[in-house]
């Protein structure tokens, strides 16, 4: 009977496979650890080691049993690799193209929304990367050179139970609470000096078995105002026993990866404590495992040690818009005897100050706030970023806002100042600090002015005057409106009675001011008017007015009539002067003559460009053919060929005759031109004139050059240096001529160098250019009819005299003559007098430095004269050794035999002194 259906014996198939995996990754870590444990080298290879020194040092680091057979195994490496010089090889192994961070994302920094579980995949945990690797020697914790190429093994995502997680290595003297989350749980019965530890979820790097192994917990948070505040706690769990490299570690940093740089702060490099180990940052209390919780004795190597949550902040505004990476390693000791381990939580979240109901985020550039009087205003500090504390110089500061403290969140205040806010939240770098303004402001101050309808305007209006210097576009509300546009400071036409405007300014102070309008009083009417024409020469014109209302008074100029109509009046203009109790109407009327001469229609002809081809045609009423010209042009209505100006004709010369001015216009020739000239390059007649544009006249136009023959060309070119006339004549036939002059461009080009053979030992040299000077750049250099190029310096020259061509832009040449009189270089030689052979990485080889040789030969001689070294090549040097052993301390003479370049032969003696 088949106990197992199929859809659960796959799921179980694939976690047995990734069972063997890990363990496989373990077992391969221990027996690279058993294989160097056992290993045995050649008698041959190990000569000249010190095998007494070794197994001292490795027992002083605290290196015993197996580990004492791996650190001894390296040493003995170390020396053959030295000996022989050897490299090791390196092995990078990166899975699947795993990199420590996977997304610029503020997710899940809790780990409260992924599932508890042991993480055997590098993107288990949402938002997070959890990678693994091999911290065994000659990896330690101070390279951590075996981070992190592989799938985590060792880490595990932990759901705290409401009485806390008790961790193997600690026991029950300290429950294990989440730090970061959204509800509240009772880790700060254990944690008083923490804020309100909240959630369930902490995550586990590495464990508790000793491996030589190594763990990574990573992300990158891409910071906006959401990811404003970064906050981080940690328990390292380490078990003691080697100097600081060798052991356990556990080591937190952040990196702008937009600016490639370490942030200082906040980070933790912690070191398993021992003799001589100081690399501890920040400084970390430690108490002993598995007991009581005791604190730990200084520098205790033997017993597990932990230290209680240690809370980070990073105020990360600075770096909006900025990719931050988080990267937490722990790490096994470098033999695999010591274990190392760490527990972390985390959270980011915005920081919003809230000003009178309104959120500005901390990464505002100021913050003001105003109130109207008698109000406050009121600051609402962001959560979770205390202790607090609120400072000024300008307002009073109640007594409890100024001592820090987690619930000093609320500042009101009815006074106008500027208030600092500073917010420490645990284990941040420096103390955030926000400075507010603060503003109590009184109501607007305005005045009105109203303009009542009267006899001239019926319209009324009401005008406003605002004189608050802190009302900056403010809100102004008509009632009743009248006809206004939005917020208007006037308002036309408002209705008779009583109205109301209240201004309200930018900080919702508001003022109401009150106004009266009256009734528009009534101006005298003229219902009707009827106007009869008379001759002449008679007095027979009428005037006859229907009035409202009809009790108007009245007045006549001239006074003609003492009634509403007046009658056998002659030609002539008369007005009448209506007036009630309030207002006057006035009205001019006018009486023609029906029969009086009247030009109906003049039509002109223009005096083409000052010539006496003018005229005009005069259609008249009542002429009688009479017509009278001043100056005397004409006796008809006809005037012609006559130049530009005024002329008076007089029509019928009887009773009834009119007079009239004729003006005749001059049109207006060419003014004035635009033009682009170019001048002459190089002396080839490059020159051009062009011309743009045209200011009075009559288009279309044409244009001579020189004076030759007229054509519609506008633009001459290939001209050599010189003045130039060009003529314009328009439409008209008016003629305008403008003069222009084409230079010729100065094209001689100067090469400012200087001659450099510095290290020359093939006796060439090089032109270094300072500046080119004259022409028009980009210059490009020709050196003895070489094709054109473009340099700051000429190399491998090596005859005295060269032509080098400048060309500029105009492709204007200018030849330069360069000679070089520097004598050859000589070799440059130096030979230290002295040496330190003791491998501390300074000084520890003998290497003389001689330039600008063809031979070179080397023989060094103890004070005896018993040569201890030969060299024949300057790439060899001397490291103190003869024969395998080291030389002691003392004088050494060398002779050295050179040939120079120039075929010459020199010998170089002297004395090495060898200190240690």
């Amino acid at each position: 009977m088949n106990h197992f259906s199929t859809p659960l014996f796959i799921p179980l198939l694939i976690l047995f496979a990734l069972g063997l995996n890990l363990n496989a990754q373990k077992n391969n870590t221990r027996s690279i650890l058993d294989l160097q444990s056992r290993y045995i080298f050649t008698i041959d290879s190990l000569e000249g080691f010190d095998e007494n020194a070794a197994a001292s040092a490795a027992l002083s680091e605290g290196y015993y049993g197996d580990e004492f057979k791996v650190r001894m195994y390296h040493y003995k490496r170390a020396y053959i690799n030295s000996k022989y010089k050897l490299k090791s090889k390196v092995h990078i192994n990166n899975f699947l193209g795993i990199t420590n961070s996977r997304a610029a994302s503020c997710i899940n920094e809790d780990f409260e929304s992924s599932m508890p579980a042991i993480i055997t995949t590098s993107n288990q945990i949402a938002g997070w990367t959890v990678t693994s690797g091999n911290n065994g020697l000659p990896n330690n914790a101070c390279s951590i050179g075996g981070c992190c190429p592989n799938q985590p093994v060792d880490c595990e995502l932990i759901q705290c139970p409401t009485s806390g997680y008790l961790d193997p290595s600690i026991g029950t003297c300290y429950p294990i609470f989440s730090v970061f989350g959204n509800s509240n749980n009772n880790g700060n019965t254990f944690n008083p000096n923490l804020p309100q530890m909240k959630g369930t979820n902490i995550i586990r790097i590495n464990n508790n078995f000793p491996q030589s192994s190594i763990a990574r917990l990573s992300k990158t948070i891409n910071v906006t105002a959401s990811s404003a505040l970064f906050q981080f706690a940690y328990i390292s769990v380490l078990s003691p026993g080697h100097p600081c490299c060798g052991s356990t570690a556990f080591f937190i940093k952040l990196t702008n990866l937009t600016t490639n740089s370490i942030l200082a702060c906040p980070s933790a490099s912690i070191f398993s404590p021992a003799p001589g180990c100081n690399s501890v940052s920040p400084s970390t209390q430690y108490y002993l495992a598995g007991g009581a919780c005791g604190v730990n004795p200084a520098n205790n190597n033997n017993q597990s040690i932990f230290n209680k949550w240690s809370l980070g902040s990073l105020d990360l505004t600075p770096y909006t818009g900025n990719n931050i990476n988080i990267e937490i390693t722990v790490t096994d000791c470098a033999t695999g005897a010591h274990f190392g381990y760490a527990y972390f939580d985390s959270q980011c979240s915005p920081m919003d100050i809230t000003g009178n109901n309104t959120l500005y985020p901390i990464s505002s550039p100021s913050i003001v706030l105003t109130s109207c009087s008698p109000s406050s205003n009121t600051i609402i500090a962001p959560p979770s970023v205390g202790p607090y504390t609120w400072t000024s110089t300008a307002i009073s500061i109640p007594p409890n806002l100024s001592t820090p403290s987690h619930t000093n969140t609320t500042l009101i205040s009815n006074q106008s100042g500027t208030v600092a806010l500073i917010m420490s939240p645990p284990g941040i770098c420096s103390p955030i600090i926000k400075v507010i303004t603060l503003s109590v402001t009184n109501a607007p101050v305005a005045n009105i002015q109203v303009t009542q309808p009267s006899c001239t305007n019926s319209v009324a209006t009401v005008s406003l005057t605002i004189n608050s210097s802190n009302t900056i576009s403010p809100s102004i509300i008509w009632n009743p409106p009248g006809t206004i546009s939005s917020n208007s400071l006037t308002n036309s036409n408002p209705p008779p009675g009583s109205g109301s405007v209240t201004i309200e300014d930018v900080f919702g102070c508001t003022l109401s001011l009150s106004y009266s309008i009256n009734t528009s009083p009534i101006s005298p009417i003229i219902n009707s008017l009827n106007v009869n024409p008379t001759k002449c020469d008679t007095a027979s014109g009428m005037i006859s007015l229907n009035v409202f209302p009809i009790n108007t008074m009245f007045s006549w100029s001239p006074p003609v009539s003492n009634t509403y109509s007046a009658s056998q009046i002659p030609e002539g203009v008369y007005s009448i002067t209506l007036t009630n109790q309030t207002c006057t109407t006035y009205t001019q009327i006018t009486i023609q003559a029906i029969n009086k001469a009247t030009i109906i229609n003049v039509s002109n002809t223009l005096s083409n460009c000052n010539a006496a081809t003018g005229g005009a045609t005069i259609t008249a009423l009542n002429s009688n053919n009479i017509y009278v010209w001043t100056p005397p042009v004409s006796t008809s209505s006809i005037i012609s060929n006559v130049p530009a100006g005024n002329y008076t004709v007089n029509i019928n010369q009887g009773g009834c005759g009119t007079t009239s001015i004729i003006t005749i216009l001059n049109p207006e020739g060419p003014q004035k031109i635009e033009t682009l000239k170019k001048d002459n390059i190089c002396k080839k007649n490059t020159g051009s004139i062009s011309i743009l544009g045209i200011d009075g006249g009559t288009p279309p136009y044409l244009f001579s050059f020189n004076n030759t023959n007229y054509s519609t060309t506008d633009s001459f070119h290939n001209l050599a240096a010189g003045n130039y006339y060009i003529y314009i004549k328009d439409a008209n036939g008016c003629i305008y001529m403008h003069k222009e002059t084409v230079k010729d461009l100065d094209s001689k080009i100067e090469i400012h160098y200087k001659i450099n053979t510095t290290g020359n030992c093939e006796e060439t040299y090089s032109v270094l250019i300072d500046s080119i000077v004259g022409g028009v750049p980009p210059y490009y250099l020709s050196v003895n009819g070489s094709p054109l190029f473009y340099a700051q310096s000429i190399n491998d020259l090596t005859e005295s005299e060269y032509v080098i061509n400048v060309y500029d832009a105009n492709n204007c040449i200018t030849p330069n003559y360069i000679v070089n009189k520097t004598i050859k270089s000589k070799p440059l030689i130096y030979i230290p007098n002295s040496f330190t052979p003791n491998n501390d990485g300074l000084n520890d080889f003998w290497i003389p430095f001689i330039d600008c040789v063809v031979e070179y030969k080397c023989l060094i001689f103890d004070r005896w004269g018993i040569l201890i070294k030969q060299m024949n090549n300057m790439e060899e040097f001397w490291d103190g050794i003869f024969k395998g052993k080291e030389l002691p301390v003392g004088v050494y003479s060398y002779i050295i035999d050179i040939i120079e370049f120039s075929s010459k032969a020199k010998r170089l003696t002297g004395h090495i002194n060898l200190i240690k």
